[in-house]
């Protein structure tokens, strides 16, 4: 840098915008996701419940909160809806476990469509492949 010159840092341009549409499913997709895991959930527990299908007892009924949740006047107001709804825990367990395997299937149909449709690997800036010669026999 120059005695007397100046030094001004230019504002970074991404090269490209994202269009507004992919903002909008993705909003979508942080909503519908856990809204879909959690029903799949109730009805999982529910169904696997009437036909008798084993789950940790830890996991089933009412969750039960420590008394001093009910006696402060703020904190009972929400503990009293957490502790009346039944399989609490079991309903976030497995949604949890639908919300990783959603976007688990998710994450495997975007990279193949990527894979499918998406840029070549190579750019004209890139060198081409080295020739392989033929393997040495004795």
């Amino acid at each position: 840098m120059g005695k007397y010159g100046t030094f001004k840092q230019e504002v970074y341009k991404r090269p490209y915008e994202v269009h507004p549409i992919w903002r909008g499913i993705g909003c979508l997709m942080m909503i519908m996701i856990p809204l879909v895991s959690i029903v799949g959930a109730i009805v999982l527990i529910d169904s696997g419940q009437k036909q008798g299908w084993p789950f940790p007892y830890e996991l089933m009924g009412y969750p039960r909160l420590p008394a001093l949740a009910y006696q402060i006047p703020v904190i009972s107001d929400i503990a009293r809806p957490i502790s009346s709804v039944n399989n609490l825990f079991a309903i976030a367990v497995f949604s949890v476990v639908f919300m990783l395997l959603g976007l688990a299937v998710i994450s495997l149909v975007y990279s193949f469509a990527y894979k499918a449709m998406g840029p070549s690997r190579y750019t004209p800036l890139d060198a081409p492949e080295v020739p392989r010669g033929k393997r040495y026999k004795r």
